[in-house]
């Protein structure tokens, strides 16, 4: 908790801020000045840049890992208390911290996805400006007498859009798309991961409030993916034997 709360309460600054601020450029600042910076606030060249989404998701991933840190203790507290007798309340209550921090984690990753989409739509205007350029370079009748009669109004529109629909080279398209994909990798498994643990945790709530059920169904599904992983295992393990024996 202690390494984490100041990197949650941390401040990014570009380096242009700090120049305003201080009234100077940057290379003149004094070892006394970037030592104070340093210690108070995240320095990045500016809010485009690789390093203020690096510390932007650092930022973000303490802020995460405080409000998880918060539900547990919650969550031990009154799993203590009800062990204790102290609380006579329903076993799903007792729980209620767990169910949140997984609906948390949930529509975290989700935003996560729906932040990474809402990026490359706004930076990547290649189907809008390809049907742009479509009409521009196939224009109509009509187009043609506008222009031949308006010819500068015309050209300064053209202008216009095409420096408001910015290419994106390919290499950068290819990192959006990645990210895209790999905020919806994490999306999916996070999804995926919780509603698993939350099947083993209310088939365990369950039996602790009453439910006649065997215990051994409470590990059931761990024991249904470790068999699953020693099938998959032992096929390739298998296919490999098989291939090496071809080989000779």
């Amino acid at each position: 908790l202690f390494k984490k709360l100041p990197m949650a309460r941390m401040r990014i600054v570009t380096v242009e801020d700090l120049e305003n601020a201080l009234g100077k450029p940057f290379v003149e600042f004094t070892e006394d000045e970037k030592d104070l910076v340093a210690k108070r606030y995240s320095v990045v060249p500016s809010t485009t840049s690789p390093e203020f989404e690096a510390a932007h998701k650092l930022k973000a991933r303490a802020r995460q890992d405080i409000i998880k840190l918060c539900f547990r203790a919650i969550f031990l507290i009154f799993f203590i208390l009800q062990l204790d007798n102290k609380l006579n309340v329903n076993w799903w209550l007792i729980f209620t911290p767990f169910w949140v921090m997984s609906f948390c984690i949930c529509c975290g990753s989700f935003q996560t996805f729906a932040e990474a989409q809402a990026a490359i739509s706004e930076r990547d205007a290649v189907a809008v400006g390809s049907k742009e350029n479509n009409n521009d370079d196939n224009p109509s009748s009509l187009d043609l007498g506008a222009t031949d009669e308006n010819g500068n109004s015309n050209s300064a529109t053209k202008n216009g859009n095409e420096s408001k629909h910015e290419h994106l080279s390919e290499e950068e398209r290819n990192e959006l798309k990645g990210q895209v994909i790999q905020a919806g990798s994490k999306f999916v498994t996070s999804c995926f991961s919780q509603a698993f643990i939350v099947l083993i945790v209310c088939m365990f709530v369950g039996k602790l409030q009453g439910a006649d059920y065997s215990a051994m169904w409470i590990i059931s599904p761990l024991l249904l993916i470790a068999s699953l992983v020693l099938c998959l295992l032992g096929c390739t393990i298998f296919c490999i034997t098989s291939a090496e024996d071809d080989e000779r």
